[in-house]
C-alpha cells in the first residue's frame, strides 16, 4: 500500500506528496493487472501477441465519428483504486526521478491517432499529448516528455506549470487516451503493451536497477 500523503497549503494549488514512484514497466505479461477500461470495467487481456510476442491489453471502438473533439476517446485506467500494477504508478512523480512516460500501441482502423497520458491526483489532472500520430497496423513506441515544457502539456485548470507541480507529487491516476487524426468513420481497435515510468538515466544508475526497471512488480 501507498503511503500516506503529505499536503502543503498555502498557495494557489495544493500540493501533496506522495510515496516516490519507482522506475517501472508493466508488460501485462500475466494478466490485465488490474486495468481497466473507460468504462472502469476490467480491461481486456490477450495473453501473446503484444511487440515481444507476450501479452497486451486490448479495447474498441464502435464508433470513431463520436470522437469527443477536445479528448477523443479515454481507453484505458491505471488507477491505485483499482489496484492496477499494485499501485506502481501512483505516487511522487518528481521525487522519483521520472523523465519520460511511454507505452507501446498497435492501433486497428482505418485511420491514424495520436495518444496521450493523463496523470490525476487530489489537486487536479494535466495531459501529456504527443502530436505526431501513430499509423495503424503495427507495433509502435509513444514516449512523452514528463515535464510542463513539453509542448504536449495540457492543464485541466490555469495555464502554465502551476497545475503540473501540484498533481505529479500525488498521482493516483494514469490513464491513456488517443485522438483520431481528422473526421473518421467505423470501428477500431487499440493495442497497449509495456507502460514505462523512465527516470533519469543517472537515477537509474545510481539505484542499481539495470533490468530490474522491466521486471513487473506486485504487492
Amino acid at each position: 500500500m501507498r503511503a500516506l500523503t503529505a499536503c502543503i497549503v498555502g498557495s494557489s494549488v495544493g500540493v501533496c506528496l506522495g510515496a516516490p514512484v519507482d522506475p517501472f514497466t508493466e508488460t501485462f505479461n500475466a494478466d490485465n493487472s488490474s486495468w481497466a477500461d473507460v468504462d472502469s470495467n476490467p480491461a481486456t487481456w490477450a495473453p501473446a501477441g503484444g511487440p515481444d510476442g507476450s501479452g497486451f491489453i486490448t479495447t474498441g471502438i464502435a464508433d470513431l465519428s463520436l470522437a469527443n473533439p477536445q479528448s477523443g476517446f479515454l481507453l484505458f485506467r491505471g488507477e491505485e483504486g483499482l489496484g492496477s500494477s499494485g499501485g506502481a504508478f501512483a505516487g511522487d512523480y518528481l521525487a522519483g526521478n521520472i523523465t519520460e512516460v511511454s507505452f507501446d500501441v498497435r492501433l486497428l482502423g482505418p485511420g491514424p491517432a495520436s495518444f496521450y497520458v493523463r496523470l490525476a491526483g487530489p489537486a487536479g489532472a494535466f495531459i501529456l499529448l504527443e502530436f505526431a500520430p501513430a499509423a495503424p497496423g503495427t507495433w509502435q513506441t509513444v514516449t512523452f516528455d514528463f515535464s510542463a515544457s513539453n509542448p504536449g502539456y495540457i492543464p485541466e485548470g490555469p495555464p502554465g506549470p502551476g497545475l503540473f507541480n501540484a498533481v505529479a507529487p500525488d498521482v493516483d491516476r494514469f490513464q491513456i487516451g488517443m485522438i483520431p487524426a481528422g473526421p473518421q468513420t467505423g470501428s477500431a481497435t487499440v493495442q497497449i503493451d509495456n507502460v514505462r515510468l523512465i527516470p533519469t538515466p543517472a537515477s537509474a544508475a545510481l539505484l542499481g536497477l539495470g533490468g530490474l526497471v522491466a521486471v513487473r512488480r506486485r504487492r
